[in-house]
C-alpha cells in the first residue's frame, strides 16, 4: 500500500491598536467603560477606585507569584458569568496582571474583545510584541502560554504617579537600555534629559523602538533575556523593575569585559545606571541566581552590546556562563548594592 503524506501550515493574523493620551482614562471613562467588565489591579482599585467603581469589575491581585495556572482559573466563572452580558473585558493594571487575565480571556472567550491598559510605566513600554500571554507554573518564570494580542491597547502615563519611587527608576532603566542597545541618538537624548523628558515621550519612545526592533528580529534588548532569571533567583518575589536593573547590570559586565563593548560606552552607560539606583542595597541573594543558571544544561543566551546602538545575542556554555556571571557580579556590585 502506498503511503499518502498531507503536511499544511496554518498562520493565524493578530492586529491590536495602541493609542497614547495622557489622562484619558479621567476625561473620557464613562465612554471607555460603558458595557465593558473590568479586571482591575489591586494597586490600581486602592489608589484609582475613582476610574472604575461606577462599572462592574472584579480586583485581580498582582504580582510574579500571583500570575498563575491557579488564579487564571479562578478568574473563568467570572469571565464566563460576564461573557453573554459584553462583548468587550478591559483589564487595567502591570504585566502580571495583563498575562493572567489575558491568558484566561484568551483560553475560554477568544471571540471577545480584549483592551489592555498598562498601569506601570515598565508595562507601558514592554508592548506585546511576542503575541503571548504567559503564566508562571513550579516557580518558573512565562513556561505557560497562549498566542494572543489585544484587541487594542490604552497607554495614559497618568496612572504611574501612585508608582513606587523603586519601579519609577527601574522603568527609567529599561527606558535607558532600550534606547541603548537601539538607538544611540537616543540614548544621547536620555542621558541628558532623562529626569526633566515628559513621561509620554519616554514611553512612546521606547514602545517605538521596540515595535521596529521585533519587526527586524533584533536581539532583546540588554538585560531582558535574563531578568527572568533573577525574578526566579528570589522566588518570583522581585518587581521586573528591580530585577531588570540587575539583569542590565550583568549583561553590561559581560559585554565590556567579553570585549565586546569599549571602555568609553560600558563608562557612558554606567554612569546613568548609577544615577538610576534608589535603595542602598538591593536584596538578591548572588548564590541563588547562580544556582537558577546552572540548570540551564543547554546553555544560555545574553544580548551582548558591542557599542551604543548596537548588539549580538551570544549562546554560552554553563561553565563559560558561570565564570563570566560570577565576574560580572563582582565587578557590578557597586550598581547592584
Amino acid at each position: 500500500m502506498k503511503e499518502r503524506t498531507l503536511s499544511y501550515s496554518w498562520e493565524k493574523e493578530m492586529k491590536s491598536i495602541i493609542k497614547l493620551e495622557p489622562g484619558v482614562l479621567l476625561e473620557r471613562r464613562k465612554e471607555l467603560f460603558h458595557g465593558k467588565f473590568i479586571f482591575v489591579d489591586t494597586k490600581i482599585k486602592l489608589y484609582w477606585d475613582k476610574l472604575i467603581r461606577d462599572f462592574p469589575h472584579h480586583p485581580v491581585y498582582g504580582g510574579e507569584i500571583s500570575k498563575s495556572v491557579g488564579t487564571a482559573v479562578e478568574l473563568y466563572p467570572i469571565i464566563d458569568e460576564h461573557a453573554t452580558k459584553v462583548e468587550e473585558f478591559v483589564v487595567i493594571g502591570g504585566g502580571a496582571v495583563i498575562d493572567t487575565v489575558g491568558y484566561a480571556v484568551t483560553t475560554t472567550q477568544s471571540n471577545k474583545l480584549l483592551m489592555v491598559i498598562p498601569s506601570t510605566l515598565s508595562s507601558m513600554m514592554m508592548g506585546f510584541f511576542q503575541n503571548k500571554f504567559f503564566l508562571n507554573f513550579d516557580w518558573k518564570k512565562d513556561r505557560v502560554y497562549v498566542e494572543g494580542v489585544p484587541t487594542s491597547i490604552l497607554i495614559d502615563p497618568t496612572l504611574s504617579s501612585t508608582e513606587d519611587k523603586r519601579n519609577v527608576y527601574g522603568a527609567m532603566t529599561i527606558a535607558i537600555c532600550n534606547a541603548a542597545s537601539y538607538d544611540s541618538a537616543l540614548f544621547d537624548y536620555m542621558k541628558k534629559n532623562l529626569f526633566s523628558m515628559p513621561l509620554e515621550d519616554m514611553v512612546w519612545s521606547v514602545f517605538k523602538l521596540r515595535a521596529t526592533a521585533h519587526a527586524c528580529n533584533a536581539p532583546l534588548p540588554l538585560g531582558e533575556n535574563l531578568v527572568g532569571y533573577v525574578q526566579e533567583s528570589t522566588g518570583l518575589r522581585m518587581d521586573y523593575p528591580i530585577a531588570y536593573t540587575i539583569a542590565a547590570v550583568v549583561e553590561l559586565e559581560m559585554a565590556y569585559k567579553g570585549g565586546y563593548l569599549s571602555l568609553k560606552d560600558y563608562t557612558r552607560i554606567r554612569e546613568i545606571l548609577a544615577r538610576l539606583r534608589v535603595d542602598k542595597r538591593i536584596p538578591l541573594d548572588y548564590s541563588h541566581l547562580i544556582e537558577v543558571f546552572e540548570r540551564r544544561s543547554e546553555g544560555v543566551k545574553i544580548s551582548v552590546l558591542t557599542g551604543i546602538g548596537s548588539m549580538t545575542s551570544l549562546k554560552m556554555e554553563p561553565h563559560t556562563f558561570r565564570e563570566l556571571l560570577i565576574d560580572a557580579m563582582e565587578r557590578g556590585i557597586t550598581l547592584m548594592g
